[in-house]
């Protein structure tokens, strides 16, 4: 009956991870024994990296839309409605919203969240600082500088930008932009000052 089908689905999910934790284990054990050439261990850790992405994947994919990995990639709409969310950011903005209403908690979360809304459709694509306060940067700014040289290095702040969750993926790309444009700046004072 319906505890059979349980208690099967359970020991197959049992069985599953004690595979996964033993196939860790060799590869890694392999990895400690120097039995593999530095061009197979990169290879080797791409393929890792890959295959823990494609988890990552379909444990979003079961987070968000509710379905499992082989229904997900039998049904061509879920694939389409996953890709809207994920286009679009809809996850990342939800917990945003989430975010900044439990450190409001306002008595009307309804009119506070449409509030909310409103402000980004005004700002229309302008930077935010979501629910960081301008206190709250200066801080992560200083913990940044510990010198107080008044200058954070550019990796220290992909650091920053991946730690306050922005632009996932892209935090290396927005420092180079921003880099880029100051040093454009920068030479066209120098010329025009000369």
């Amino acid at each position: 009956g319906p505890a059979m089908e349980t208690d099967l689905e359970r020991d197959a999910k049992v069985t599953k991870v004690q595979s996964a934790m033993r196939g860790r284990m060799v590869r890694k054990s392999l990895m400690a024994a120097d039995v593999y050439t530095d061009e197979q261990k990169e290879a080797l850790k791409k393929a890792q990296l890959h295959s823990e992405a494609r988890r990552n994947f379909y444990k979003d994919v079961h987070e968000y839309l509710g379905v499992s990995k082989s229904v997900y990639n039998s049904c061509e709409s879920l694939q389409k409605a996953h890709a809207y969310l994920e286009e679009r950011q809809i996850p990342r903005l939800l917990e945003g919203l989430l975010a900044q209403a439990a450190l409001a908690r306002p008595d009307d979360l309804r009119g506070y969240l449409f509030g909310l809304i409103q402000e980004m459709q005004q700002r229309n694509g302008s930077p935010d600082m979501g629910c960081f306060t301008p206190e709250d940067l200066e801080t992560m700014f200083n913990m940044k500088d510990p010198e107080r040289t008044g200058a954070v290095p550019a990796a220290r702040l992909v650091e920053v930008l991946r730690e306050l969750g922005c632009c996932p993926g892209k935090e290396e790309e927005l420092v180079e932009n921003e880099v880029d444009s100051m040093d454009e700046e920068a030479t066209e004072d120098d010329n025009g000052s000369s």
